[in-house]
């Protein structure tokens, strides 16, 4: 089932390289119309290889089949440029609710039963992660508003993944500690 799983995460990343591949070759609209099709295939790779669909896949196959949907019949790129705010405003507001519906937030159900975390912090990691996760999505908006489309593809790919990655190094940070001690707890 391993094997099966990673297939359908590499044919997803595929789909962010598409996009960029496509971009740079011929143009905005190509590039929507492959990462849909990448994306649809890896939605469609999952459910013949029985591979539960992560919920972030689904947010974001959906998101891109409505913006991209509508960037391709209006000829607009200035449509697909919402899908990340519209993607992290989705997942922002899932976390956020997660506080109030339910007995533990995603964070919690995440990590609880692999680290050992107080509650508090879990809630606090998740709530980290609202704001991050809405920082991004009006980073996007002005990015997309103000810069020209070469810029905003790579903000996009280029410049998340810088502040994606220093985000997950502040959550490492903040949970050393915890992970120090599963990582000591492993080598056993």
């Amino acid at each position: 089932m391993e094997k099966k799983k990673s297939l359908v995460k590499l044919v997803e990343s595929l789909s962010g390289v598409l996009f960029v591949i496509g971009y740079f070759k011929y143009d905005l609209i190509v590039a929507t119309k492959l990462f849909i099709a990448a994306s649809t295939f890896s939605i469609l790779l999952s459910v013949i290889l029985k591979v539960k669909i992560d919920k972030v896949q689904l947010i974001t196959w959906i998101v891109a089949l409505v913006l991209g949907g509508g960037s391709i019949w209006l000829n607009d790129e200035s449509i697909i440029k919402w899908k990340p705010t519209l993607t992290n405003s989705i997942l922002s507001i899932v976390l956020l609710l997660s506080h109030v519906i339910g007995k533990k937030t995603i964070a919690e159900r995440l990590l609880d039963d692999k680290l050992n975390v107080k509650r508090e912090k879990l809630r606090k990691l998740n709530l980290f992660a609202v704001g991050y996760l809405l920082f991004v999505a009006g980073l996007n908006v002005f990015v997309a508003q103000n810069f020209s489309t070469d810029i905003w593809v790579n903000f996009k790919f280029f410049g998340l993944l810088g502040i994606n990655l220093v985000f997950f190094f502040l959550c490492f940070l903040y949970l050393k500690d915890e992970l120090k001690e599963f990582s000591e707890k492993t080598k056993q």
